[in-house]
């Protein structure tokens, strides 16, 4: 009984999202959700490191690293 009810589900889940049960459309589908917008991503990283990397280039130009 348990396994028909998987099945009926299944059947219904194939019935109203069928590219679900695609290859190329779930290959297509993670690499939506999984790949982020790399620009966001770079210059949120910059944002984040920014202020030390200005201390690091400020000790760099008048040499008192240590």
């Amino acid at each position: 009984m348990k396994k028909l009810g998987i099945q009926l589900l299944l059947a219904k889940l194939k019935e109203t999202r069928p590219a679900l049960f695609s290859e190329a459309q779930l290959y297509s589908e993670f690499h939506r959700i999984t790949n982020p917008y790399l620009p966001l991503s770079f210059y949120t990283a910059l944002d984040k490191y920014a202020p030390q990397l200005l201390k690091l280039e400020q000790k760099r130009k008048t040499g008192s690293f240590g």
